[in-house]
């Protein structure tokens, strides 16, 4: 067992399994898993939310092993030394690396439309939208809308500068639901948006 990490390269690889066996620990205490929502341990999520939970955990760690990859990447063109071969296995690594995030966010919305589209969900606000999306009045759901709502971005009711009008679907919050509020009247005009008065 001792040979086994004798070489440089085989106790960094241990490094970073135990940091990512931390990371996932953390994040799956965080999630609260071993701690059942009722006293029978029946959980209380439906298939679709079970199919989501999962395609997250498994992208997430894929995510984490790419960030990995992008470390050591760099850890190695770091230390090459003026070694070109070593230097160009860290930054084959480091593309590597940095593909395979790449890959993995658009997976995750690939996946997230897909199987949204199949079980008939969608990870889109639940609330619907029930004003108007003209918010600044020029008579047609545009790009100037969208720019008062990222102005707006993140206040909720009771932050200074709150702008009631952006909160599109009135969760008392400007965020993405908005913004997707916004893409569902993307260049209608004011008598073509039944939230309109």
């Amino acid at each position: 067992m001792s040979k086994l990490f004798k070489s440089r390269q085989s106790r960094i690889i241990l490094f970073i399994w135990i940091i990512g066996i931390i990371i996932i620990s953390s994040f799956s205490a965080l999630a609260g898993w071993g701690t059942p929502d009722k006293p029978s341990g029946v959980p209380d999520k439906d298939f679709n939310e079970v199919i989501m939970d999962i395609t997250d955990w498994i992208l997430g760690f894929v995510g984490i092993l790419t960030l990995l990859f992008i470390i050591w990447g760099g850890i190695q063109y770091m230390t090459a030394a003026g070694n070109k071969d070593i230097m160009e296995k860290g930054r084959k690594t480091l593309k590597g690396g940095v593909t395979g995030l790449i890959i993995v966010g658009l997976s995750y919305a690939i996946v997230s439309v897909v199987v949204g589209a199949w079980l008939g969900t969608s990870e889109v606000s639940s609330l619907p939208c029930v004003k108007c999306s003209d918010i600044n009045g020029d008579g047609i759901a545009d790009v100037g809308d969208g720019v008062i709502i990222g102005t707006h971005w993140d206040e909720c009711i009771g932050d200074p500068g709150f702008f009631s009008d952006a909160d599109l679907n009135d969760d008392g919050c400007i965020n993405a639901d908005d913004t997707d509020c916004l893409s569902e009247d993307w260049h209608k005009t004011r008598a073509e948006m039944p939230e309109c008065p």
